[in-house]
């Protein structure tokens, strides 16, 4: 007799879970169990026919389950660079309920992390990272986000006077020149100075107390040259008012006996060209106010009548700004002239008029920009206090919307940077004294809040802008006095 029981159970659901995420679904499936009961006699035997029974089972069971994940939160603020002193992030998770975890020192989020309640509060620069997790589900993914701070910082304590001169060395250390004595409240930095970035440190013993610095400039050797008004620097005969620094001692240029100060420095290669309120440069006696050096001192025609504030080297030309009137002669050549080919030549024909003053000149797109205190250069309306010469022409720069005495430009490939002494410069409320000109709008950078004050000399290397002046309290930042920086907040 067989009696045969077939059993035969299969069950499968689907649960959709509340949230998001690319594995929404819980499954929960089982395979079918099958059991088999077979009767009947087990022996042969005629006399005694015995009755048994066995059981043969074939049983498989399997059970799998898979979890939702929650969703990967995200940056509702865009990781971004932002000007200013704080910034608050706001991050985001698409999962309901689902709690976010975050950090800020760069390691990885965990449950064990900071929980996201309110927007995270950064004050510098913070790679910001998150996850979220929720009972039931598995965790997120991490995402991150690098959020920048950018805005005017002091450079390791202030200066005690004015800053006429800023230049950097290949290694990034920015050389500080000016009528200052006082570093960080340090003494016998007297004009000279080098911030590496951690800390001022002396420059081969400075100069003396009463000497100041107008003018810094590196040469194609990594020599620093150094201009202004000062004697025997280092204690070296005839480095008087211009010499070098070759990093471990001062050198001066030949027998200068000459008085004075000097304002400017330019190079052509090897040829050095000096200009300020000398006479005599090297025993010349017509090297007054403008000289030039390729191995001894060499006057430039007859020289000049009045100081030079300002020299340029644009292709063959030397551009040479100040208050000179008739430079070699020439009529219009007042306030700013050229030089080129051993002889004095006027910037087209109209000039910038006598009793101006040309203070800086840069290089701008294959263009000359100057700046200094004039009206209507080239008698053009509006280009006032700045303006461009294209090689054949003067024009206004912007439309004419800025106004200002300028003593300090940069160009840095992109942006043109001026400084000088001017409030709100082409309307702009936090455009005093210092101002950038992108090539089609003019813009702040931050609040300076030195209304009142000047910025003598600029300096750019990327994203990092160098300032110095006649300024305190820069960006209402306690010791940035006299020179400030606009840098990454760390």
């Amino acid at each position: 007799m067989r009696r045969t029981l077939l059993l035969l159970f299969a069950l499968s659901f689907c649960l959709l879970a509340n949230g998001c995420g690319n594995d929404d679904i819980v499954t929960v499936s089982t395979t079918a169990t099958s059991l088999t009961t077979v009767t009947g006699p087990l022996s042969t035997s005629t006399t005694s026919p015995s009755v048994s029974s066995t059981t043969v089972a074939s049983t498989t069971s399997t059970t799998s389950t898979t979890l939702a994940t929650v969703a990967t939160p995200y940056f509702v603020t865009s990781p971004d660079s932002y000007e200013g002193t704080s910034l608050n992030v706001t991050i985001e998770c698409s999962t309901p309920g689902a709690t976010i975890y975050y950090t800020t020192d760069g390691s990885t989020p965990t449950t064990g992390s900071s929980v996201y309640s309110v927007p995270v509060a950064l004050s510098a620069s913070k790679n910001v990272r998150a996850m979220a997790a929720k009972s039931g589900m598995n965790n997120s993914s991490p995402t991150s986000g690098q959020f920048d701070l950018w805005y005017w910082q002091a450079l390791s304590g202030g200066l005690n006077n004015d800053v006429r001169a800023l230049a950097m060395d290949d290694s990034g250390n920015v050389y500080v020149g000016g009528w200052f004595n006082d570093v960080n409240g340090e003494t016998d930095f007297d004009g000279l100075a080098m911030w590496s970035g951690g800390g001022w440190q002396r420059v081969g013993g400075s100069l003396d107390n009463d000497d100041s610095v107008n003018a810094l400039l590196f040469d194609g050797s990594g020599n620093l040259i150094v201009g202004g008004g000062f004697d025997d620097v280092g204690g070296v005969t005839n480095a008087d008012n211009i010499a070098r620094w070759t990093g471990s001692s001062w050198e001066a240029f030949g027998s200068n006996t000459s008085t004075g100060y000097v304002n400017a420095i330019a190079l052509d290669g090897t040829t050095m060209y000096i200009g300020g309120s000398f006479a005599n440069m090297g025993g010349d006696a017509n090297a007054d106010n403008v000289a030039y050096w390729d191995g001894a001192w060499n006057a430039m025609g007859s020289g000049l009548d009045s100081q030079v504030l300002a020299l340029h080297q644009l292709g063959v030309n030397t551009y040479v700004g100040g208050y000179f009137d008739n430079a070699g002669g020439q009529p219009e050549a007042d306030s700013i002239a050229r030089w080129i080919g051993g002889s004095w030549l006027s910037v087209g024909t109209s000039g910038i008029g006598e009793s101006s003053r040309v203070e800086a000149i840069v290089s701008y797109n294959s263009n000359m920009i100057i700046g200094g205190v004039f009206s209507n250069a080239g008698s053009v309306p509006q280009a006032d206090d700045l303006a461009k010469w294209n090689g054949a022409a003067w024009s206004a720069i912007g439309g004419g919307e800025f106004s200002g005495s300028v003593y300090s430009l940069y160009h840095d490939g992109t942006d043109l940077y001026v400084g000088g002494f001017f409030d709100d410069a082409a309307g702009i409320p936090e455009a005093d004294s210092f101002v950038i000109w992108t090539g089609s709008t003019w813009e702040a950078k931050g609040d300076l809040q030195i209304s009142g004050s000047s910025v003598r000399a600029i300096l750019v290397n990327g994203d990092e802008i160098y300032i110095g002046g006649s300024f305190q309290n820069a960006a209402g930042i306690a010791d940035a006095d006299y020179v400030a920086r606009w840098a990454r907040l760390e």
